[in-house]
């Protein structure tokens, strides 16, 4: 019998099963454990995923309005949802005014499926008046996820900030004491895009730039893909480069690399070069050699897992 097919009972009664054991000694706890399963990548299916979690673990200050399908019929027609890095005292969401929802993506998630976390404040808020927020949840029952909202074909147009003034600009303190702000904008670390690849950074870290760049493939195809073109020794940036490893998170990887350049068109070329590289070894999916086999056990040595 599958969780699916048990009807409702209480935790001290007998299983529907027929085991002979109570409820919640039984078939409650497979769903209890189907309830609480990690979706490990919840954006999967869009064209903007990499997008997603660049800003949800990457960037410091940016946004990004939702391109929002006619279909859903949540959001009422003319109200725009702006998603952001950031929103004050990291709240999940602000109703900023009527036709206005700002989307915070860096806060404490409970649910184990961020998709449906997003969903969710969604939810709350267009049902909220103007200034109201959605806090931090305990819990959430299945629902909607976020790609029953957005154009599953859609890229985002990003706008990577050097601060967080976009909280004045988008009415997000309205109504909210805001004290550290001078404090939170002098630890912004700045980000340029690269042109033609929609999930690449050029990071301005203190000591050092990196580039960042999250890639839109699943997790074990892309980890074959390095392991081809590290063989081969392709997966530089170029002279005066280094790759530091890959950043395991929600599903996908985001390789890391020293440069020595603070400016974005020194190395924009070499960043594009390699997403080409990249997606043909990709869709290259001959058995691994040898020499690739070992260069793969060496790529997954650099990752680095974030966990949600």
């Amino acid at each position: 019998m599958s969780t699916s097919e048990i009807p409702a009972v209480g935790l001290r009664e007998p299983c529907p099963c027929g085991s002979g054991k109570r409820y919640k000694n039984c078939h409650a706890r497979d769903r209890d454990k189907e309830a609480n399963a990690l979706v490990v990548r919840p954006f999967e299916g869009l064209a903007c995923e990499a997008q997603l979690v660049m800003m949800t673990e990457f960037l410091s200050s940016a946004t990004a309005v939702l391109p929002l399908v006619s279909k859903q019929a949540v959001v009422p027609k003319g109200v725009t949802v702006t998603i952001g890095t950031l929103l004050p005292n990291a709240y999940r969401g602000v109703r900023t005014a009527k036709n206005s929802i700002v989307l915070g993506m860096q806060n404490t998630f409970n649910s184990n499926d961020r998709s449906r976390d997003v969903a969710d404040a969604i939810e709350i808020l267009v049902d909220a008046n103007p200034q109201e927020y959605a806090d931090c949840q305990t819990s959430l029952d299945p629902g909607l996820r976020l790609q029953d909202f957005i154009d599953p074909t859609a890229l985002l147009e990003v706008q990577s900030l050097d601060d967080f003034s976009w909280w004045l600009e988008t009415n997000v303190v309205e109504g909210f004491e805001v004290t550290d702000l001078d404090e939170l904008n002098s630890s912004v670390i700045t980000a340029d895009p690269i042109d033609g690849v929609p999930a690449a950074y050029l990071v301005h870290l203190a000591d050092r730039p990196q580039v960042r760049m999250s890639l839109p493939y699943a997790e074990d195809a892309a980890t074959d893909a390095w392991a081809r073109l590290a063989a081969t020794h392709q997966e530089s940036l170029g002279e005066g480069t280094k790759l530091l490893g890959n950043f395991r998170v929600h599903g996908i990887l985001t390789p890391v690399w020293d440069i020595a350049t603070e400016n974005v068109a020194d190395i924009a070329e070499e960043v594009r070069a390699f997403a080409q590289r990249f997606a043909a070894a990709v869709a290259d999916i001959s058995e691994l050699t040898t020499d690739q086999r070992r260069s793969r056990a060496a790529v997954v040595g650099k990752h680095v897992t974030i966990r949600k």
